[in-house]
């Protein structure tokens, strides 16, 4: 364990962290902030902890730890209450798919949707997650603070409608929610191997994944056409997971 302090919101370390907030850089460096002691339990678990800034040093994390002022936490932070610790992390590496069950987000395109239905996904059981390109970042602020960590203990995989043909070519059922020719996602039989797709909160999930789709589900409903995404999710990951 080392520590330094630092004093200065001038020192280059506070330099290179504040950096990180911008999405060019942080594709660049390949690393990325998290907030908090929680988020920092589920990093250090995986070791994808580089060093920590932190108003006190901690006694048994055996990393640089760089000891800076609330004036330079605040700086750092993008919470109202900024935190007892900041941790740089090493970017998240995708792993190949080992599970039979799939979920594919297609453009979903909200920080706080994406996070929360990646922390659904985890809490039922699901592991290897594909994303299109045009997702939210998972390394967005609001993303990482929406999975309460989830991400760490999540295989994340940049996907394609040319990725999801390859596995449905490989067995996997192609199950896409959807408002129109659907049935109740109450009344589907899934195949062993299936991925559930979820779409974009405006336009929902586009016509070329439809078009390859196996089965069309939707959530039964009274009064109301459609749920946000990450509801939407949820109630369906639920239910799912009390087959």
């Amino acid at each position: 364990m080392i520590i330094k302090e630092i004093t200065s919101k001038d020192n280059q370390y506070v330099l290179e962290a504040l950096k990180l907030k911008h999405p060019k850089y942080r594709f660049q460096e390949k690393l990325f902030l998290i907030e908090g002691e929680h988020l920092l339990e589920m990093a250090l678990n995986t070791k994808k902890v580089k060093h920590l800034f932190v108003l006190k040093p901690f006694k048994n994390i055996n990393l640089l730890q760089l000891v800076i002022p609330l004036v330079i936490m605040k700086k750092l932070s993008s919470k109202k209450s900024p935190p007892n610790v900041i941790a740089v992390c090493y970017e998240l590496e995708a792993k190949e798919i080992t599970t039979k069950k799939l979920i594919y987000l297609d453009e979903v395109s909200d920080p706080g949707n994406l996070g929360t239905i990646l922390r659904t996904a985890l809490a039922f059981g699901y592991q290897d997650i594909l994303l299109s390109k045009k997702c939210a970042s998972i390394y967005n602020e609001k993303v990482i603070s929406a999975t309460q960590g989830a991400l760490f203990n999540l295989n994340l995989i940049q996907s394609s409608t040319k990725h999801l043909e390859t596995l449905k070519d490989e067995g996997y059922q192609i199950v896409a929610t959807s408002l129109k020719n659907a049935i109740s996602f109450e009344e589907v039989n899934l195949l062993e191997k299936y991925i559930i797709v979820f779409g974009n909160e405006g336009r929902g999930v586009s016509q070329d994944i439809l078009k390859i789709s196996d089965i069309k589900i939707k959530i039964p409903m009274h009064s109301i056409e459609s749920l946000n995404v990450s509801v939407a999710a949820s109630i369906i990951l639920y239910r799912l997971s009390q087959r």
